[in-house]
């Protein structure tokens, strides 16, 4: 299963995803085309409540952005899939891209050269190649300085080890719940 031959590679390929562009590559030895990954992607449906929840909250006129460890393929798929991309008006993830041979290349959001496992954004807490609580001070930050209002209240929604980091920033915020 992947996630065996990930402990088993992953390290040697240099992270979570570094692997998966070499899935990608593996995949595409194989046969797998652009068409069946989107078919793939396509597959996954939001759940209902999922989809009540970002109808409401859109309609609350919340600011809602996706900050994934995944990919930008992935995820624009699955948006597109589910008719939900109107909901987000920003996604800070992994660049992928196909080439002219329809093989998919996934890139680190912040751009590593892996010397010695540094961090390229100096985190600790993060993997190398994305640094979520520096995306979200990022996202703050732009907010407090345009012409609109900043936040007056933040919901952070995460699933995983990647997510810790932007909590423990959040959490250290005046005004904070």
């Amino acid at each position: 299963d992947m996630m065996s031959l990930f402990q088993a590679r992953g390290t040697e390929i240099g992270g979570w995803t570094k692997f998966m562009s070499y899935l990608m590559h593996d995949l595409h030895t194989r046969g797998m085309k652009k068409k069946d990954i989107e078919a793939c992607m396509h597959g996954i449906e939001l759940a209902p409540e999922m989809k009540n929840a970002l109808h409401y909250l859109a309609e609350k006129g919340c600011h809602m952005q996706i900050v994934s460890d995944a990919n930008s393929v992935f995820i624009s798929d699955i948006l597109t899939k589910n008719d939900a991309h109107s909901f987000f008006s920003g996604i800070i993830t992994n660049p992928a891209k196909y080439d002219e041979e329809e093989r998919l290349h996934i890139s680190p959001y912040h751009n590593a050269d892996d010397v010695d496992d540094v961090a390229p954004h100096g985190c600790v807490r993060c993997p190398t190649n994305l640094c979520k609580g520096d995306v979200v001070k990022s996202i703050l930050s732009s907010s407090s300085s345009s012409s609109s209002s900043p936040y007056n209240r933040v919901m952070y929604v995460g699933d995983g080890g990647g997510d810790f980091c932007p909590i423990v920033y959040l959490s250290s915020l005046p005004n904070i719940e």
